[in-house]
Formats: structure tokens, sequence, C-alpha cells
């Protein structure tokens, strides 16, 4: 069964590459605090760990990330689950949460890059709009197929005081910011296997993104960072 990116099995070769390119890992000593950033996080950790494990009839159990990771990751927190319901047993939808400290982190964590990595062949993309705690979120469900196997991935990004988008864009741009990246950037995913028809795929990621709601919210509605005080 194909996992979220942060969870394949070449995840760890994947991860090494990236840092030897200096697409997601950093080093520790040229990341310089942002005024503010620590208690940002720390209200976006609070939100990511209060995700439901019960969404409707759907119910999480917990998956843990690998080591490797959350060592190029280096998020503020995360939520990985697989979601099974009683009444449609052939379905176990898997969603990912994850809020990197730093945006340059999530440079090269995203579909269009770590599933090719994996093996993973691309079958197209198409963009999707979910319903979220009230808010119309914008992203993009890709798809992807090896011998046997189909699946799609929707996701969008959150970025601080900007809200949800649908590509890269808006990442490179903020990482570009040596203040504002301090404040990190969000993705949430939601992987289902198998052929189903875009109406039912976009009704489950619909109702599973329901559990990121208060993190979208926690993400998006940060005021813009005060410059640091003076020494």
């Amino acid at each position: 069964m194909p996992k979220p990116c942060a969870k394949l099995p070449v995840w760890s070769v994947y991860a090494a590459a990236a840092v030897m390119l200096g697409v997601a890992g950093w080093s520790q000593t040229h990341r310089q605090k942002a005024h503010g950033a620590d208690a940002y996080h720390a209200g976006v950790a609070d939100a990511i760990r209060a995700a439901p494990r019960q969404i409707g009839p759907w119910t999480g159990v917990d998956v843990d990330l690998p080591p490797e990771a959350v060592r190029v990751l280096r998020p503020t927190a995360t939520a990985s689950r697989e979601y099974t319901r009683a009444d449609q047993p052939d379905v176990a939808p898997q969603l990912l949460i994850v809020h990197s400290q730093d945006a340059r982190d999530l440079q090269g964590h995203y579909p269009p890059n770590c599933y090719p990595h994996a093996g993973y062949e691309p079958a197209g993309s198409e963009a999707a709009t979910w319903t979220i705690g009230g808010h119309e979120v914008r992203g993009v469900r890709y798809r992807f197929r090896t011998a046997g196997a189909s699946f799609t991935v929707a996701q969008f990004f959150v970025l601080p005081g900007v809200g949800p988008g649908a590509d890269m864009n808006a990442v490179y741009a903020r990482a570009s910011d040596a203040r504002l990246r301090r404040f990190g950037a969000g993705q949430a995913q939601v992987l289902i296997e198998g052929q189903r028809d875009t109406a039912q795929r976009h009704e489950i990621e619909t109702e599973l993104f329901q559990a990121v709601a208060p993190w979208v919210e926690a993400a998006w509605r940060a005021e813009a960072p005060d410059p640091a005080p003076a020494s």
C-alpha cells in the first residue's frame, strides 16, 4: 500500500538526497530566531495535536513518521493517521498534517517530488477545492500509479498570515524571506488508494480535511511578525 510521502520506504534515501542538494535540510547554525516565532509555533502545535481521531464515521489510528522524515522536515508538530469506517471496509484513506519550523524545510517535500523519487509514475493532476471549517480551500489532487496500484494525493499548503496555497510558489517566496520563513509553512495531504470516481474521492477528502480545520485557522490567522526588538 502506498503511504504519504514522509512514510514511503525510500524516504530515508530521498531525505538524504534532499539534504545533500540543499533542498530541504539546512544547518541549524544558519537558522536565526524570528521575533514571535516561538509563540506562533506553540499555537500551531496545539492545533495539530487537537486534530480529532474520530471524524464522523471515520476512526483514525496514528502512524509514526520515520526518524529520517522528522529530521528533514523539522516539524513543529505532525499528525499522521490511517482512517477506516465500518460501512466501507475497502477504503482506508491516510491523512498527514505537518507544519515545519522553517518554510525552507517543505521545499522538496510535496507529491510531484517525493512520489516519483519513490518509483511511482505521475498520472496527472487537477485543481480541487474543499470546504474546511467554513473556508473554501484550494489545492491540487495528484494521481500516481505503479504496477498493480493507483492512488491519489490531495494536498494544500498553509502559510502564516497568507492562507492555503495550491502549489509551491508561495512556499518558495516565503522561504526567500529571511525573517518570515522562521514562521514556517504547513502541509496537509489525504491519500486514497484504488479506482474511485472523482466525486467519491472529493467527498472522502472533504470529510477527513475537517480534522485540519483548527490548524488551518491557527496557521492562517497569524499576524505579520513584528520586527525583532532592538538590542
